[in-house]
Protein backbone atom coordinates (compact mmCIF):
# COMPACT_ATOMS: atom_id res chain seq x y z
CA UNK A 1 0.00 0.00 0.00
CA UNK A 2 2.70 2.07 -0.95
CA UNK A 3 4.15 4.60 -3.91
CA UNK A 4 8.34 5.11 -3.76
CA UNK A 5 9.64 7.84 -5.64
CA UNK A 6 12.81 7.36 -7.38
CA UNK A 7 15.90 9.40 -8.35
CA UNK A 8 16.62 7.58 -11.55
CA UNK A 9 19.93 9.06 -11.74
CA UNK A 10 20.89 8.47 -9.38
CA UNK A 11 19.15 5.05 -8.72
CA UNK A 12 17.93 5.91 -5.37
CA UNK A 13 14.66 5.71 -3.19
CA UNK A 14 13.73 9.49 -1.94
CA UNK A 15 10.38 8.75 -0.55
CA UNK A 16 8.30 6.43 0.28
CA UNK A 17 4.25 6.74 1.64
CA UNK A 18 1.24 5.36 2.06
CA UNK A 19 -1.86 5.46 -0.36
CA UNK A 20 -4.59 3.47 -0.32
CA UNK A 21 -5.00 -0.49 0.27
CA UNK A 22 -4.70 -2.42 -2.71
CA UNK A 23 -3.37 0.00 -5.35
CA UNK A 24 -3.99 -0.84 -9.05
CA UNK A 25 -3.12 1.70 -11.34
CA UNK A 26 -1.11 4.99 -11.40
CA UNK A 27 -0.77 8.01 -13.60
CA UNK A 28 1.73 10.60 -12.94
CA UNK A 29 0.11 13.76 -14.46
CA UNK A 30 3.45 16.06 -14.41
CA UNK A 31 2.43 17.36 -10.64
CA UNK A 32 0.39 14.63 -8.92
CA UNK A 33 0.25 11.23 -8.86
CA UNK A 34 -3.17 9.39 -9.43
CA UNK A 35 -3.90 6.00 -7.67
CA UNK A 36 -6.57 3.72 -8.20
CA UNK A 37 -7.23 0.45 -6.98
CA UNK A 38 -9.28 -2.07 -5.09
CA UNK A 39 -9.71 -0.61 -2.00
CA UNK A 40 -9.57 -2.69 1.52
CA UNK A 41 -10.69 -6.22 2.02
CA UNK A 42 -14.57 -6.53 2.17
CA UNK A 43 -14.75 -2.47 1.05
CA UNK A 44 -14.53 -2.09 -2.93
CA UNK A 45 -12.72 1.24 -3.44
CA UNK A 46 -14.89 3.55 -5.93
CA UNK A 47 -12.31 6.85 -6.53
CA UNK A 48 -8.85 7.75 -7.81
CA UNK A 49 -6.77 10.03 -5.58
CA UNK A 50 -4.02 12.27 -6.42
CA UNK A 51 -0.88 12.11 -4.01
CA UNK A 52 1.16 15.31 -4.03
CA UNK A 53 4.73 13.12 -5.10
CA UNK A 54 7.09 15.64 -2.74
CA UNK A 55 4.83 15.15 0.72
CA UNK A 56 2.91 12.26 -0.04
CA UNK A 57 0.17 13.79 0.60
CA UNK A 58 -3.26 13.33 -0.64
CA UNK A 59 -4.81 16.31 -2.63
CA UNK A 60 -7.81 15.41 -4.70
CA UNK A 61 -10.26 12.39 -4.99
CA UNK A 62 -12.58 11.49 -7.55
CA UNK A 63 -15.15 9.55 -7.54
CA UNK A 64 -16.14 6.78 -10.36
CA UNK A 65 -17.40 3.77 -10.60
CA UNK A 66 -16.07 0.49 -8.86
CA UNK A 67 -12.65 -0.48 -8.28
CA UNK A 68 -11.27 2.20 -10.87
CA UNK A 69 -7.59 0.08 -11.93
CA UNK A 70 -7.07 1.72 -15.20
CA UNK A 71 -6.74 4.94 -16.54
CA UNK A 72 -4.97 7.12 -18.96
CA UNK A 73 -5.30 10.91 -19.70
CA UNK A 74 -6.96 12.03 -22.98
CA UNK A 75 -5.27 14.60 -25.41
CA UNK A 76 -7.83 17.07 -25.39
CA UNK A 77 -8.70 17.07 -22.10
Amino acid sequence: HTVSVIDIEKEKNIRTFSVLERPSGIHFDGQSIWIGGHGKQGTLNKSILAYDPKTGKKQREIKLGVMPVAFFPEKNS
